[in-house]
């Protein structure tokens, strides 16, 4: 389940340097089409984001501009539900990554360096996938060391040099998500 997170209205978080002080660069803006009337704007290339909808409404011959905003993928901008534009953040659902590779098998030869990719996740929102923390575990205790190096494509590499039964956990990253550990069991051999 996600967690909830504060935003303000250009889609920066809670506890940034910047928060609700100055809006950033807007990334992309729709002027009104097929005739909806509605312009749409956003500020941050991440998914979900605040979309920003502005319209003019008319009433008793008095035109009114309406600012709203949203929290959605950009792509869902037009069917994304928006409130009335204040001053206060909004309450948010933060990404959510999808993982359901379970506990990932790794077989390697001792003193054998070793390559395999692993397999990653999804993202709640967005079409970017989550990335691999890059990590480097290594243990040394005598008689037994190994090293693995998890990149951020998740590939992960090593060598180990005596033979047993190895666990680390790696760790699936977003920028607005909850890490997600990865369980690795590595079983070495010794041929």
């Amino acid at each position: 389940m996600p967690e909830s997170i504060k935003i303000d209205i250009w889609g920066q978080v809670e506890g940034t340097d910047n928060y609700r002080i100055k809006p950033p660069e807007r990334v992309d803006i729709d002027s009104p089409a097929m005739g909806d009337g509605y312009t749409y704007e956003r500020y941050f290339d991440e998914c979900p984001c605040a979309i920003q909808r502005t319209h003019t409404v008319t009433s008793g011959g008095r035109a009114t501009v309406r600012k709203e905003v949203a929290y959605d993928d950009y792509e869902n901008r037009e069917s994304a539900t928006y409130q009335p534009i204040n001053a206060q953040p909004l309450t948010v659902y933060r990404q959510e990554i999808i993982y359901s590779g379970g506990t990932q098998s790794i077989s390697a030869v001792k003193n054998t360096d070793f390559t395999q990719v692993l397999t990653g996740g999804t993202m709640r929102y967005g079409t970017t996938p989550p990335t691999f923390g890059s990590s480097s575990y290594y243990y040394d205790a005598g008689t037994e060391t190994y090293q693995a190096i998890i990149s951020s494509d998740g590939t992960i590499s090593g060598k180990f040099l005596n033979a047993g039964t190895y666990n680390i956990t790696a760790f699936l990253i977003a920028p607005l998500a909850k890490p997600v550990e990865v369980p690795i069991v590595i079983t070495v051999t010794n041929s």
